[in-house]
C-alpha cells in the first residue's frame, strides 16, 4: 500500500495487522470496538481544536 492509499484502510486491515502482531482474534475485536465507539473527550478536544469545521466533522 502506497502513502496516497491510506485513506482507504480498512476494517480488515487492521484485523491483519492484529493477527500479524499475534494477537487474538477476541482482543482484536476489543481493540477495534473501543475505537468504533464515540469518546467523549475526543470529541471534546477536536471541538477545542482550531481545525476547521469542515475537518472538525
Amino acid at each position: 500500500m502506497g502513502k496516497a492509499d491510506t485513506h482507504s484502510i480498512i476494517y480488515d486491515d487492521f484485523v491483519e495487522f492484529g493477527r500479524r502482531i499475534v494477537l487474538t482474534d477476541r482482543v482484536i475485536k476489543q481493540e477495534i470496538k473501543m475505537f468504533q465507539e464515540p469518546n467523549p473527550k475526543v470529541i471534546e478536544f477536536i471541538e477545542m481544536s482550531f481545525l476547521s469545521d469542515d475537518f472538525k466533522k
